[in-house]
């Protein structure tokens, strides 16, 4: 029975977004969209709204921290589709950020994507790759412009082409 009431409070809250949608204020629709997210913490689509409203009244740190409370709330669930959505959601605003880009490099790792991984990293200055289980050096390390260190120890690379182009 709570599951029905709960059920109902969603398709309640749905329709009062919707109605914002149309004719609401931004304030109006940053209420409601919190309360959603409030209610479904993992709902990627509440999160997006939310940060799209933010970033319409010109607000890229509420955008910003939304999508880090999500990111927040669905990390200690591990990597995931949401989760590496919600980085790329903060990393928009936030590329400088070392931390931040390292932890969504990490992500694309965990998940065995070192491209997409090294495509978020062409600021790093040093690289440990070490224990990735890794069988050739991964492409678009030659993007990494700045890189003057890197670790590859504990992998099981067989092919090591194109290693001239990162020792330039």
């Amino acid at each position: 029975q709570q599951l029905a009431h709960l059920s109902d409070a969603m398709d309640h809250f749905n329709i009062v977004a919707e109605h914002y949608e149309e004719k609401g204020t931004t304030k109006d629709r940053v209420k409601i969209y919190k309360k959603l997210s409030a209610i479904v913490p993992e709902s990627l689509e509440y999160a997006e709204k939310l940060a799209d409203i933010c970033l319409q009244d010109a607000d890229p740190q509420a955008a910003f921290e939304g999508w880090r409370q999500l990111a927040k709330r669905l990390a200690p669930k591990g990597s995931s589709d949401a989760l590496v959505r919600a980085y790329e959601g903060m990393h928009k605003y936030r590329a400088e950020d070392l931390d931040l880009t390292r932890k969504l490099a990490d992500l694309y790792l965990d998940r065995g994507q070192p491209k997409k991984a090294l495509e978020k990293l062409t600021h790093l200055t040093g690289l440990t790759l070490s224990n990735n289980k890794l069988t050739k050096l991964p492409k678009g390390l030659e993007k990494l412009t700045q890189l003057t260190n890197l670790d590859l120890e504990r992998n099981q690379l067989t092919d090591v082409k194109g290693q001239e182009r990162i020792t330039q």
